[in-house]
């Protein structure tokens, strides 16, 4: 609970001191939270009008992971040209550590117990962010949406859909 408020005590300075900015012309970077597949920390970095780099990091009791994004934006692909909705589409990867210890008894056919522990491994993969970031006019915030069909390739091949909602202050 306490690391929980420190993320939204956090997020309170980020976005008062976003407000004091707000008035910038072009935000560059932003730094918020996200929940969804990965609970945590979401941050873009805007390099030109049209390309930027997405960072995520989530760090829970029984997994970690990080990912890196590069994303296309088509600015003036909605709304009136001053890109308030702006659709994305991008690049990227994915590494996850989970280290859960799950233990399961069960008795086999002899009446002898076995123990079977475990879910530790890391994953390592790729994905294609499909999402859209909501800009807040004459405001420092941002929201996304986003759905990233993921591909595992260590240590197994396995497919899946990662979602995230998330809110950043841009700066």
């Amino acid at each position: 609970m306490k690391s929980l408020f420190k993320v939204f005590l956090a997020f309170g300075i980020l976005l008062s001191s976003g407000f004091a900015l707000a008035d910038a012309v072009d935000s560059q970077l932003g730094v918020g939270v996200s929940v969804g597949s990965d609970d945590g920390v979401t941050m873009l970095y805007k390099y030109s009008e049209e390309n930027a780099l997405q960072g995520g990091l989530s760090i829970g009791d029984q997994q970690k992971s990080a990912s890196l994004d590069y994303l296309k934006l088509y600015n003036k692909s909605i709304g009136n040209g001053e890109g308030v909705v702006v659709p994305y589409v991008g690049v990227g990867g994915f590494y996850s550590k989970e280290s859960a210890k799950e233990v399961v008894k069960m008795e086999n056919e002899n009446g002898s117990v076995i123990v079977k522990e475990g879910r530790d491994g890391e994953k390592v993969g790729v994905r294609i962010p499909i999402g859209l970031q909501i800009n807040v006019p004459k405001t420092p915030m941002q929201f996304a949406v986003e759905l990233a069909p993921s591909l595992q390739v260590e240590p197994e091949v396995n497919s899946y859909l990662d979602s995230m909602l998330g809110v950043r202050v841009m700066f």
